[in-house]
This record gives C-alpha cells, sequence and structure tokens, in this order.
C-alpha cells in the first residue's frame, strides 16, 4: 500500500513538472497560453521588430484583463493584468541610477507599419500602476496623445520608426507588459503578459475602441465599418457618375479659360481690355466651373482617405467588395 502511495505521488510530481515546463515552452516561443483569436490574420510574432529589449522569449506568465484608453479624459492608457500585485513586490523594484520612484514593469505597444509588427514600450510602471501616459496629466489629453507633439504617443516611444508614429482612429494595435525592459542597464525579472489587441478610438469620439473580441469592442457586428464602407462607396458614384461627367459636359473650355485669366492677370489688363472682354464672352461659366473642380479635388481626397482608413481598420466587408 505505501508503496502504491508513493508511485501515485510521483506520477503527480511528473505530471505537474511536465506541465509546467510545457507551459514555459509554449510561452518562449510565441505560442501563447491564452492564444487570442482576434489577432491579426498577418501576425507573426517571431518577426516582431524589438525597439526595445527583445522580450520574445520571456515566457508569458500573466493575462491581460483590461486595456481602456482615456477613461478619465486625460489621454492615459491602462492595462490591468493577473500579476499585477505579484510583479510590484519590493524585490522587483528598481530605480534609475538618478534616483527617483521604484519602477517594476514596462507597457508595449505593437504597431504595423509599412507590412510589418513593431514593438515598443511607451512609458515605465510604478507598483501597482495600471495607467500611463497623459503626462502631464492636467494638460494632456486624447487629441494631444495622437498629435505629433512633444506629448505624442509616439515621442514617448521615442525609437525609430514608431517615435514619428501617430495613431489613428479605428487602427488595430496590440498593447503587452512585461518586467523593464525599455533599457538594458535597468532589468529586474523576465516575464511578460499575454498581447491584448485593441482598436484605437477616435479623438471626435466616433469610434470608441476597445478589446477585440469583448462586447465594448468595436470589432462587434455594430462597428462602423460597414457604414464606412457604404460612404466610400457614395463617395465613388458621386465623383464618377455626377461631378465628373458633369464637368467634363459642362466645361470643355476650362483649361483655355484658365490659360486666358492667368494672362490677363499677367498682363494686368483692365476691364476695357479686348483680352478681358472676349474671355467675359467666352468663359461665362469660368466661375461655375472652377467651383466645381475644386468639389471634385475635395471628394477624391476625401475618398483617398477614406479607404485609407478603412484598410487601417482591417474592417471585416471583403476586400474584394471594394469600389
Amino acid at each position: 500500500m505505501e508503496v502504491d502511495n508513493k508511485i501515485g505521488e510521483l506520477r503527480i510530481i511528473f505530471v505537474l513538472f511536465f506541465s509546467v515546463l510545457l507551459f514555459h515552452q509554449v510561452s518562449i516561443y510565441g505560442l501563447s497560453p491564452w492564444p487570442n483569436a482576434n489577432r491579426p490574420a498577418d501576425f507573426d510574432f517571431s518577426k516582431v521588430k524589438w525597439l526595445h529589449v527583445d522580450v520574445s522569449k520571456w515566457p508569458e506568465t500573466s493575462k491581460i484583463k483590461s486595456v481602456s484608453i482615456n477613461p478619465s479624459g486625460r489621454g492615459q492608457f491602462c492595462i490591468d493584468h493577473t500579476k499585477t500585485a505579484e510583479w510590484s513586490q519590493s524585490k522587483y523594484h528598481r530605480r534609475s541610477s538618478s534616483g527617483g520612484p521604484a519602477l517594476v514593469m514596462n507597457p508595449w505597444i505593437i504597431v504595423k507599419m509599412e507590412n510589418k509588427y513593431y514593438a515598443g514600450t511607451y512609458e515605465w510602471l510604478k507598483p501597482n500602476q495600471k495607467c500611463k501616459f497623459g503626462h502631464p496629466p492636467k494638460t494632456n489629453s486624447l487629441e494631444k496623445v495622437y498629435s505629433d507633439g512633444e506629448h505624442s504617443l509616439g515621442k514617448h516611444i521615442k525609437n525609430s520608426p514608431l517615435g514619428q508614429w501617430v495613431p489613428k482612429g479605428g487602427e488595430v494595435v496590440g498593447f503587452m507588459v512585461s518586467g523593464l525592459a525599455r533599457s538594458k542597464s535597468l532589468s529586474n525579472f523576465k516575464e511578460r503578459s499575454n498581447i491584448q489587441w485593441y482598436r484605437m478610438p477616435s479623438v471626435d469620439g466616433r469610434i470608441k475602441g476597445g478589446m477585440l473580441g469583448s462586447d465594448s469592442s468595436e470589432d462587434s457586428p455594430t462597428d462602423d465599418c460597414p457604414a464606412l464602407y457604404t460612404e466610400i462607396k457614395n463617395i465613388k458614384s458621386n465623383l464618377l457618375e455626377e461631378q465628373t461627367p458633369l464637368f467634363k459636359n459642362s466645361c470643355k473650355n476650362y483649361r483655355d479659360c484658365q490659360g486666358r485669366a492667368q494672362r490677363i492677370i499677367a498682363s494686368k489688363s483692365d476691364k476695357s481690355s479686348n483680352a478681358y472682354r472676349d474671355f467675359v464672352t467666352s468663359c461665362r461659366n469660368f466661375r461655375y466651373c472652377r467651383g466645381l473642380l475644386t468639389t471634385i479635388y475635395s471628394l477624391r481626397d476625401k475618398y483617398n482617405q477614406q479607404v485609407q482608413d478603412f484598410n487601417r481598420r482591417q474592417c471585416r466587408v471583403p476586400a474584394v467588395a471594394m469600389p
């Protein structure tokens, strides 16, 4: 009986040992113990470009519970994960060479630029701190975070190419937390969380943003991708079927009239000149056509911007259906 009990105990120890080993191996090779089915289809953890310390081989031991942006209206980024308290223990506290408060973690953001994924830290976290950025909190806002000014998110990442990055509403990015990894000279422990993908909110509030796969996410069936798709089609229809044909039919002599107008201005001809009278007679609709052309240019710019916005959000409307 005693021998059987010993064998049973050994079996339990054996199972626990290999479970921990498997967990460790899975996490350091980028296969999340908490797989996120909502990650971008083209994301490959092994090909991420690390702008600070490469933490890709660090074991993934914490799971992100929530990500929120701008909850207080100060442009703050908040990440809560299962080991916030554990990683805040005094044994993990570190201070820079210049002193200052105890530091324990770095928050990360993963961004796709020019068909590559880059990962960079954007701040330092103190013990039990979940929210950061929005610096200085009394003057910052989401608008400043999304700008290219001194308080922008890119300026806090610092390293190129994300140092110049400006977030866009609807853009999908990843958030992660790790032990200190912003500088090789300051470290404490080598563990990290999983990556939580997040749709960025827009400054104007039109896109609320949220964690992908959550009820509050813009990835839900209630997102405005279909509305944006419809708007793109309407702009194209207005541009190609109405405004452009109208200009071609009504303004066939526009270039000639534009040249005449420029010559009159250059020669400083007065209204009594033959050139001016001929212009008035032959180009009665010049002002109308000029306004029509301005409308066409404006619609074209808006169309291009909306298509870029649509693609940046990784909208679920099939790409083949894009106008």
